[in-house]
């Protein structure tokens, strides 16, 4: 058999998929991010601001590892049996030729960390830590009890309070990123006009969370969020499970989610209501100004 290593490029997010969609699905909710985004693509393309990034590195006829980049985000790298650095090398050389922008890199760990080392070599640039993440799945809610309120799907009436609340996440959860505040509002009536955004009203909107990037048999949630004021009442965990259960009972056989290591409060509450950790996932950023190498 030939063994041979190599790297295909793919144009556009179908001709993608038409190759890795079976790789990514063999394990569908670790592969969520980048199944889940390419979906989307495939789905919108009118949606598309800056051409993507698509690209397998295989062994003879089998996918080894799948690259994506969606600008202005991180390069995303999907591997089964990460074995060495012959395959990222493949794909470090490749962005170099074609001259690609890589702001970081998301991952599983040990991938991420080898391919921040090599890029950051070729490029005498630094890289640092910008999340250790751990992806939950859920197939089973356990609901909190007595939490006041009750679960709606925001309205274009909400768009402010929304766009306001997307800010605010931005802010907490990763606060180099930038975006213009046209950008984030076109982002949150997209949103919520597809119907994905959830708040939890207790008399008033007091907790937020979004569904997004559903695959063959399950979704993901993000954009979990609750201002300081309304904070310890157990309304965002009282979100998610309400949102993870109408997911389930509209046909979802899985829902996963992104939580960052350094809040061990987010990731006690989502076991409490029956989330499970399937895969720990890393993202750095590569400062190009800094000619220094750091972990």
């Amino acid at each position: 058999m030939n063994t041979h290593m190599h790297l295909l490029n793919f144009p556009d997010a179908n001709q993608f998929l038409n190759r890795a969609q079976h790789y990514l699905e063999a394990r569908e909710a670790v592969n969520s991010l980048m199944l889940g985004t390419c979906l989307r693509l495939a789905y919108h393309p009118e949606r598309i601001t800056e051409t993507p990034y698509f690209a397998t590195v295989e062994k003879g006829v089998l996918v080894h590892l799948a690259a994506m980049l969606t600008p202005p985000f991180n390069l995303v790298l999907a591997s089964h049996q990460y074995e060495g650095d012959s395959s990222l090398q493949l794909v470090i050389d490749d962005l170099l030729a074609q001259n690609w922008s890589v702001p970081g890199i998301t991952a599983p760990k040990s991938l991420a960390r080898s391919f921040a080392q090599i890029w950051s070599a070729k490029n005498g640039c630094r890289y640092d830590l910008e999340m250790a993440q751990r992806i939950y799945e859920c197939r089973g809610v356990i609901p909190p009890l007595n939490v006041p309120g009750s679960l709606r799907p925001a309205t274009i009436d909400d768009i402010e309070l929304v766009t306001n609340w997307f800010y605010a996440f931005w802010e907490e959860t990763f606060p180099t990123q930038r975006f213009n505040t046209e950008e984030v509002l076109e982002l949150a009536r997209n949103r919520i006009n597809d119907g994905d955004i959830y708040l939890w009203h207790h008399d008033l909107p007091v907790s937020m969370a979004a569904k997004t990037r559903p695959t063959i048999n399950g979704i993901s949630i993000n954009f979990v969020y609750t201002p300081h004021p309304f904070r310890n009442n157990g309304y965002a965990t009282a979100c998610v499970a309400k949102l993870t259960q109408t997911l389930f009972s509209s046909g979802y056989k899985f829902c996963a989610l992104y939580t960052d290591l350094a809040n061990p409060t987010s990731n006690s509450i989502y076991k409490k209501i029956g989330y499970n950790p399937i895969q720990d996932v890393t993202s750095y950023l590569f400062d190009y100004d800094t000619k220094k190498l750091t972990d």
